[in-house]
Parts: structure tokens; sequence; C-alpha cells
């Protein structure tokens, strides 16, 4: 489960539309409900709040959390280049 300290060192990377990358990965990943449907933004909401628990998808967060942050890196590299 994600953690309030987690929660806040994500937030700081991922900003805004972080949900929308996370539902790719998951259709990439063939990630999918009980029931057979894709996840939702309300549920991924959900999970980063820790309201709902699903491994799963907090990996998901944290992919993209690691591909923005190294995307954040590269940019300062080009600034400094």
């Amino acid at each position: 489960m994600i953690n309030k300290t987690e929660r806040t060192k994500l937030k700081k990377v991922l900003k805004n539309k972080w949900i929308d990358d996370v539902l790719k990965k998951t259709i990439e990943k063939e990630l999918v409900t009980k029931h057979g449907n894709n996840y939702d933004k309300t549920y991924v909401s959900q999970v980063f709040n820790g309201v709902q628990s699903n491994l799963n998808i907090e990996n998901c967060i944290r992919e993209v959390y690691n591909e923005r942050k190294l995307e954040q890196s590269n940019k300062i590299v080009k600034l400094v280049d």
C-alpha cells in the first residue's frame, strides 16, 4: 500500500495527467478487474490514496513515477549541456 510519505514523494514527480499514463500501463500489461473490465480513473485514484489496495496498480503507478523522474532528469541534463 502506498503510504502518506511515498504519496507525497510521488505527487512531486507525477504532477498532472498521471492517471491516464497508469491506465495505459494497465492496458499494456493486460490488467483487468475481476469482471474482465479495464480499470477506471476512480479506482486508480483510490489505490493511490490508500482507499483501495491493489499491488498491480501500485506497481504501475511506481513505473510511471520512475519514467517521469527519468524524463525530468534527462531534461535537466539537456539544459546543462
